[in-house]
This record gives structure tokens, sequence and C-alpha cells, in this order.
């Protein structure tokens, strides 16, 4: 009887969180995949006082350590286009300002927590 009040759980649990999530008021277009972001950061390398890595021919900034409150993201970084700013790589820094270039494709919660913004 235990086992299977736990399977009756489990299946409402299941089924809940499946519907949960198919219904978020947020349609899907605005949301991109961010598969490419899972980078290993081996080789991750610094420009300036931005971190970032190289995917597919494209710069990933992964981090910022600089301490300016206006941050100006570069278009290029070696030659290659600034596409992707990695999820949380700002997130909860106290800048109000930020210039992003025109090549960004992606920048998905980078700028979490920034209250000046």
């Amino acid at each position: 009887m235990k086992k299977i009040f736990m399977r009756a759980i489990g299946i409402a649990l299941a089924a809940t969180t499946l519907s949960i999530q198919c219904l978020s008021p947020f349609p899907a277009e605005l949301f991109k995949p961010s598969l490419k972001l899972f980078v290993a950061h081996a080789a991750e390398k610094t420009f300036g006082d931005f971190k970032y890595t190289v995917s597919d021919g494209v710069v990933v900034i992964t981090g910022y350590t600089g301490v300016n409150m206006k941050v100006m993201i570069p278009e290029k970084i070696d030659e290659k286009d600034v596409a992707y700013i990695e999820e949380y790589a700002f997130s909860n820094l106290a800048i109000d300002e930020v210039c992003i270039p025109s090549t960004l494709e992606y920048a998905n919660h980078a700028f979490e927590g920034c209250n000046n913004l």
C-alpha cells in the first residue's frame, strides 16, 4: 500500500511540474537555448576587465573584473565578434550603464541582480 501511495505522489508531482512549465506566461521565442554557452572554461582568457572564451569562432564573455559603473562591451576581441554573454557573467555588479554591440546575439540573465541598470 505504501509503494502505491508513493508512486501516486511521484506521478502527481511529475504531472504538476510538467503542467507548470507548459503554462509559462512568457512566449518560448524569448528564450534561446544556451547550449552553446556550456563551454569548458579551460581556455578562459582576459581582455581588459573582461574574461572570455572562444567558441565556434565567436567570443563568449564569461565575466567582468572591472570596477567601472559604465561598461562598454567590445564589438570584437582578438578580431572575433563578441556574440554571447554567458548567463550571470555580470550578475550582482554595481554597474549603472552598459553599451552593447550590435554583434551580440545572446545575453539571457547576464545582468541578473544589477539593480542600478
